[in-house]
């Protein structure tokens, strides 16, 4: 596949060097401009060490907890190391970029957080780490090496939307999207317009038999070059729908739709791409190591079902959730008052939050339980004594919808 995809797209779409380095520039702007105006990371630092369990390099690394203001430090850092390597590239720069990068970007996995936003820029700064560190070894290859950086971001894209895809049907089969498996995301993510949507009989079943086979046949560009600007259009679509109707935002993904502009670009004016590189072998030797890298080390992730950030962007609603009870987690002051986990608004993602409370719920890590709901006290406005985390089920959407 890898071969394929380069004899079908090497010649007739390599730009001038300096095209490249514009939308290299380009999209760390734009990185830098949505990661400065995020609250990510330094709102993890303040939350309880009850929820804290280290995973990935914080592990084998012995990472330590960071507080407010580390957290801040680091990402001003990476902020700041981001828009100086946009400007002018630099190896030192760049793997400043790649370590606080890494550290912020991952930072909120510690906590339970499952990523599907930052692993494709934590690809792609550390793409972008080796090749200025490859220009620097053999800078008569600097026009290759921009070439193949492209090339196997947009490789990494690609699969990265088809393995989502395969991942949902190995795990649920077609019934992922031709079940209410779409309409009890809708009605449990509780927001307006997804509950609107949820109504509106096989809609919700239309989009999500859209979306999975739009997934996996992502890997078309690769093959069939004039395919992408359809996948482009289409994957952004996708993502505003889940930001209308469910509420995750996938900007970052479509920030890395910028890489494929050569191809965008030589689509419509053959003349501007027509340069052939003299290095054509080199070249593909080049991309060929971290092509099949990647799709081995994907591969692996959908067969043995791995979450190695940031390897892979683990698709969000892998399972049908309609061949299960519909669950949902609530708290119980001592009056029995019902506090609902979206009202506890200081804590930084409630699925998260959501996520952790029911791993030591069904664990039955009391201990741990205790003081997780003892920290999420101090968050509420009437600060109650107790706190009890009571877990409500009912076997189908419909008695769902009758409870709400």
């Amino acid at each position: 596949m890898i071969q394929l995809f380069f004899e079908k797209t090497i010649s007739g779409f390599t730009l001038e060097l300096s095209h490249y380095k514009k939308i290299r520039l380009i999209y760390f702007i734009l990185f830098f401009i949505f990661i400065l105006l995020s609250p990510y990371p330094q709102n993890w630092g303040e939350v309880d060490a009850s929820f804290w369990k280290p995973v990935s390099f914080f592990s084998f690394l012995s990472i330590p907890q960071l507080s407010y203001n580390l957290l801040l430090a680091c990402k001003t850092i990476f902020l700041a190391s981001i828009i100086a390597s946009a400007l002018k590239p630099n190896i030192i720069i760049s793997l400043t970029a790649l370590l606080f990068g890494w550290i912020s970007l991952g930072y909120s996995q510690n906590f339970g957080k499952i990523d599907h936003f930052y692993n494709i820029p934590a690809l792609i700064l550390f793409f972008d780490f080796i090749v200025l560190l490859t220009i620097k070894i053999k800078p008569r290859l600097e026009h290759e090496f921009f070439v193949s950086y492209f090339r196997v971001v947009q490789w990494v894209v690609c699969l990265m939307y088809s393995f989502s895809g395969l991942r949902k049907l190995i795990a649920s089969g077609t019934s992922w999207a031709t079940s209410e498996n779409m309409q009890i995301l809708l009605w449990t993510h509780e927001k307006p317009t997804g509950i609107w949507l949820a109504n509106m009989g096989i809609l919700p079943n239309l989009l999500a038999s859209g979306a999975l086979i739009l997934e996996l046949f992502s890997f078309l560009p690769l093959l069939i070059p004039i395919s992408t600007p359809i996948f482009l259009l289409s994957w952004a679509l996708m993502h505003i729908s889940i930001y209308l109707f469910l509420g995750p935002s996938f900007f970052t993904h479509m920030l890395s739709y910028f890489f494929f502009i050569p191809l965008l670009v030589s689509l419509r004016n053959k003349q501007v791409a027509t340069q052939v590189l003299d290095n054509f072998r080199y070249l593909k030797k080049i991309c060929y190591v971290p092509m099949s890298i990647y799709l081995a080390l994907a591969i692996h992730q959908v067969a043995y079902k791995k979450d190695s950030w940031p390897l892979s962007s683990f698709p969000m609603y892998e399972h049908d959730l309609s061949k299960y009870p519909i669950e949902k987690y609530i708290l119980e002051d001592e009056n029995k008052n019902i506090i609902q986990l979206s009202d506890i608004k200081n804590f930084p993602n409630i699925p998260t939050l959501t996520r952790s409370l029911r791993k030591s719920y069904e664990k039955n890590e009391t201990e741990l339980l205790e003081k997780k709901l003892s920290y999420l006290q101090k968050l509420l406005a009437h600060k109650p004594s107790k706190l009890t985390l009571v877990r409500l089920t009912w076997p189908s959407l419909g008695d769902y919808k009758k409870n709400q």
